[in-house]
This record gives C-alpha cells, structure tokens and sequence, in this order.
C-alpha cells in the first residue's frame, strides 16, 4: 500500500510539473497571439490610410489621417476610461 501511494504521489508531481509547464507555455502562446493580433491591426489601418487616401492632394491625406488618428486616440481614451472603473 505504501509503495503505491509513493508511486501516486511521484506521479502526482510529475503530472504537476508538467501541467505547469504547459501553464506556462499557454501563456507564451497568448501572448504571442496578443502581439500578432496587433500587428493585424496596425496593418488594415495602414492599408485603410493607403486605400483611402488614392487620389487625393497632400492636404487631404493629412485632414484625412488626422480625423483617423483623433478617432483612434477617442477609442483609446474610452478603453482606459473603462478599465479604470
């Protein structure tokens, strides 16, 4: 009885370890599905301010990319507004 229960215990820690481990890479993986979502992100707003802005003068392109950037800094005030709460 006492040497399954030793058996089961050392299992048991061997089954922990691992888990931990596995922790510990699902954290890598959000994380690194978190910056690859960012990237997404940035990149349709660079093609939006590509696609946007063909075929029009300078001066609408900086009207234009200054009415998208106050609204992405009003978007960002809102998120920290809500996760100051």
């Amino acid at each position: 009885m006492t040497r399954r229960y030793e058996r089961l215990k050392e299992e048991n820690i061997h089954l922990y370890n691992e888990n931990q481990k596995l922790i510990e890479i699902n954290k890598q993986k959000d994380i690194e599905l978190k910056k690859i979502k960012e990237k997404i992100e940035i990149l349709k707003l660079g093609e939006a301010f590509v696609i946007s802005s063909q075929g029009k003068t300078m001066q609408e392109k900086k009207h234009e990319a200054k009415l998208k950037i106050n609204k992405l800094l009003k978007e960002i005030d809102r998120c920290i507004t809500i996760l100051s709460k």
